[in-house]
């Protein structure tokens, strides 16, 4: 999906955060 990059962008960045949390915000 085209959120999959930036998802990537900020698991590298905000590595507290994890990349599901980010997924489920940008879903």
């Amino acid at each position: 999906k085209p959120n999959k990059a930036i998802v990537d962008i900020h698991v590298c960045t905000m590595g507290s955060v994890s990349e599901l949390d980010i997924e489920d915000s940008f879903d």
